[in-house]
């Protein structure tokens, strides 16, 4: 009953400051910057920070650490945060331009340019909204570029509603180790990989453009989090169309190669592919491989599963693959709409593990051109193995054993 009466008056306290909301205008201007740094940081609940039309020339990182306060320009393309001038420091997160910091806050209707780090970076949140927001590079993508457009880390109960993120050397977003997940209107193009989505539980990815990327859609499992075996993906009515561009990734992000849809790597499982247009992919529509390395965690599965795909338009793919789909093209192999790498045995730890075949749901597909959907397994048996031990398979894996989750429900998102 205490606890009950604490978080009573405890909703009835926010509830009260934000009925006394207040807005705190800033112009643009030469000490637009600083005015911009204050008012956020006496913002209280429920107040906007509101920007006018125009161009803001920031050099410094901005913070937003007061709960339930929104930022909020006169519209993408109309409001512009231009961080050109702000010096670069080391860290990817903190070189973030604007890092959000408390729970409960909203970024919208604005853009932001020329950031020499993810323009919006923020760990540990709880409820954070991005809408209608635009962030790119104006020279366009680039070795040396800002790695992710947008990084969240950690967080629970976060939309993301029309987003455009252009020009990342990595993602345009990536969402990691979090928790209720909304991607939705939202556009991703020319970035390595357009939107990643890395360790999530419980994630809705729809009614997104991802085009002109190298990978259009990265579903990742690392073993490096505690929050491993991302599961419960919904991807649907998206457009994911024509990513064969140029990839400016190195390291471990080399794995969003030119010509992917979507790249299912690692241990994710529970995964929902459906109602989505996917064509035009010189490498593959989707991508199915275990994670080849780096695996120092005893507890996790390097292998993907339970992957359902369904009511999808396919187009052209595998006219211009890489690695072993190339080798495998050159034989005179036809490639696949829908490729696995046939992988179940990988290194963990120092061991030798192997888990479940993969159990994957091919129904009620269509190709554009009224040819049947196609499915190739490599059969390459143990993670990062090469075609000399390949044995290529058309049979399907075992159906799917799971059942599609529910809707993902945000409490920012009912009100």
């Amino acid at each position: 009953m205490r606890t009950l009466i604490m978080t009573i008056h405890c909703v009835l306290a926010f509830t009260a400051s934000v009925s006394s909301a207040r807005d705190w205008p800033v112009a643009a201007g030469t000490q637009a910057q600083e005015q911009l740094q204050k008012a956020l940081d006496s913002a209280g609940p429920g107040d906007v920070v509101r920007l006018a039309e125009g161009t803001y020339p920031i050099r410094i990182a901005l913070r937003m650490a007061r709960p339930g306060v929104t930022l909020q320009g006169a519209g993408a393309g109309r409001t512009t945060l231009s961080f050109a001038d702000k010096p670069p420091v080391a860290g990817t997160d903190a070189n973030g331009s604007i890092t959000v910091a408390a729970n409960q806050l909203t970024v919208r209707d604005l853009s932001i340019v020329d950031s020499p780090g993810p323009a919006i970076v923020g760990r540990e949140l709880e409820g954070l909204s991005i809408r209608n927001v635009t962030v790119q590079q104006r020279l366009g993508l680039r070795p040396g570029g800002p790695p992710m457009g947008v990084r969240i880390f950690a967080s629970r109960n976060v939309l993301f509603d029309g987003l455009t993120a252009r020009h990342a050397t990595v993602s345009g977003l990536q969402i990691t180790t979090s928790d209720n997940v909304i991607v939705r209107n939202s556009r991703f193009e020319e970035n390595s990989t357009g939107l990643e989505v890395e360790n999530d539980y419980f994630a809705d990815i729809h009614d997104n453009v991802m085009t002109r990327n190298a990978t259009g859609l990265m579903l990742l499992d690392m073993p490096s989090y505690p929050h491993i075996g991302g599961h419960a993906l919904r991807v649907f009515r998206n457009r994911i169309v024509d990513n064969n561009g140029a990839s400016a990734a190195a390291g471990i992000a080399r794995t969003a190669r030119t010509g992917q849809g979507i790249l299912i790597m690692g241990g994710e499982y529970d995964i929902h592919i459906f109602d989505n247009e996917i064509r035009n992919h010189g490498h593959a529509s989707i991508t199915l491989v275990a994670l080849p390395w780096g695996i120092d965690n005893p507890a996790f599965n390097a292998v993907p599963n339970d992957v359902v795909v369904r009511n999808n338009v396919f187009g052209d793919s595998g006219f211009a693959p890489l690695d072993n789909l190339a080798a495998l093209k050159a034989s005179g192999e036809t490639l696949a709409d829908v490729v696995w790498d046939g992988a179940i045995t990988f290194i963990a730890a120092g061991q030798v593990k192997k888990a479940e075949p993969l159990r994957l749901t091919l129904k009620d597909n269509v190709r554009a051109d009224g040819r049947p959907v196609t499915f190739l397994s490599l059969g390459l048996g143990i993670a990062n193995g090469g075609m000399l031990v390949a044995e290529p398979t058309r049979t399907l894996p075992k159906p799917a054993t799971t059942t599609e989750p529910a809707p993902v429900r945000l409490p920012q998102d009912q009100r």
